[in-house]
């Protein structure tokens, strides 16, 4: 893997793995590519992306999320993830989510 760091605002990244396995006398080998962005607008807000593939699915994956903290013990976050299947015709929307969630912490 490999990260690009030129700021405590900013990061992209790209890894490469591959795993040979051998399970019930049945042998594959996976390779995983990804790559990551980390945007961080302030010590409240920040955008991450991941975009990632492997052989054995065949499945290219996007997550896409907004993580805002209004106040300490309080997170909102806005979350896309969107999933496409490699085919003769070139990669098919297969599943796509949008979820808002938000966290409150009592305290007492």
């Amino acid at each position: 893997s490999v990260t690009w760091r030129p700021s405590k605002h900013f990061s992209l990244g790209g890894a490469f793995d591959i795993n040979d396995f051998e399970v019930q006398q049945t042998h594959f080998i996976t390779r995983l590519i990804s790559m990551k962005s980390d945007i961080v607008f302030s010590n409240t807000l920040s955008w991450t992306n991941v975009l990632q593939f492997d052989n054995i699915s065949d499945n290219i994956g996007i997550n896409s999320r907004i993580h805002w903290i209004p106040q300490a013990g309080r997170n909102v976050y806005f979350v896309i993830n969107y999933n496409a299947i490699d085919s003769e015709d070139g990669f098919r929307s297969n599943a796509s989510e949008i979820t808002l969630k938000a966290n409150y912490t009592f305290r007492f």
